[in-house]
C-alpha cells in the first residue's frame, strides 16, 4: 500500500474472505490469520485500500489475474467482467455486493453472459480468484482440487490448457494454484510457488522470462 502506483496487485481469493469477514458476509475458516488486520486501529483504511484493488490487469502482451480465465474470455472481456466486479467493491453498497456474491450457494455456476445477481458474480469471481482446473466439457470451475498437475481428476483440465483459449492474444501471470508449483508456457505463467508453506518465492522478469526465487525463511 505504501508504495503506491509502483506496484500493481491483483485481489484473490484470501483477500476477498478478508473483506467478506468485515462485511458480515463470510465467518471465521478453520486456518483463518487475520485477527491483527481485522483488530488493527487502521484496518477500515486497509480495507478500503484493498477493495479498491483490480481483479485483473493487462497491456498490450501480457496479463495479470490471481487464479484464472473462462476459454471463452478475451483480455478485453475479462477486463470489463474486472471493472463490473471492481465497481460493485468500490460503491458504499460493497457489503451487500459481498452478501450476494459471497453468501449462500458455493459452488459457483457454469459461465453463461447471460448470468445476473449472485450467480453472475459468483461466476466471475470464480474464475478469477479460485481457478485451478475447469470441467473439461462445460469450463465449469472445479472449486475443490488444489493438488499437483499430475493428480489433476478425470475430465479436468487445468485453466490455461482448455483448448483454443480466446485469451491467447496475450501471455496470463497467475498465482492462486501452489502445488502446481513454476509452471512457464507459450500463453502462460504460474509463479505461485508455494513459499506461504516453506518452499520459495518467485518473481519473473517478464522480459525475458529470467526466473528469481528466494527461499522462505522459517520464524
Amino acid at each position: 500500500m505504501n508504495l503506491g502506483p509502483t506496484v500493481t496487485c491483483v485481489l484473490g481469493n484470501h483477500d476477498l474472505h478478508l473483506l467478506a469477514r468485515v462485511a458480515g458476509a463470510e465467518g471465521e475458516k478453520k486456518r483463518d490469520t487475520l485477527d491483527e488486520v481485522l483488530g488493527a486501529r487502521d484496518r477500515d483504511r486497509l480495507v478500503d485500500w484493498l477493495r479498491h484493488r483490480p481483479l485483473f490487469v493487462h497491456d498490450e502482451k501480457f496479463a495479470m489475474v490471481h487464479g484464472g480465465l473462462h476459454p471463452q474470455w478475451t483480455v478485453d472481456k475479462a477486463a470489463q467482467l474486472s471493472a463490473q466486479i471492481e465497481a460493485e467493491l468500490q460503491a458504499p453498497t460493497w457489503r451487500a455486493f459481498l452478501a450476494q456474491a459471497l453468501g449462500g450457494k458455493k459452488t459457483p455456476p457454469r459461465w453463461d453472459d447471460r448470468l445476473g445477481g449472485g450467480d453472475r458474480w459468483r461466476a466471475i469471481l470464480a474464475y478469477f480468484t479460485r481457478a485451478r482446473t475447469l470441467h473439461a466439457s462445460d469450463g465449469r470451475v472445479d472449486p475443490e482440487f488444489d493438488g499437483p498437475r499430475s493428480e489433476t481428476p478425470a475430465g479436468r483440465l487445468p485453466w490455461f490448457a482448455m483448448p483454443n483459449p480466446a485469451w491467447a492474444t496475450h501471455t496470463v501471470v497467475f498465482g492462486h494454484w501452489a502445488a502446481l508449483g513454476l509452471d512457464l508456457g507459450a500463453h502462460h505463467l504460474g509463479i505461485d510457488t508455494g513459499c506461504v508453506w516453506g518452499t520459495s518465492l518467485t518473481a519473473i522478469r517478464l522480459d525475458d522470462r529470467t526466473v528469481y526465487q528466494i527461499r522462505a525463511v522459517e520464524s
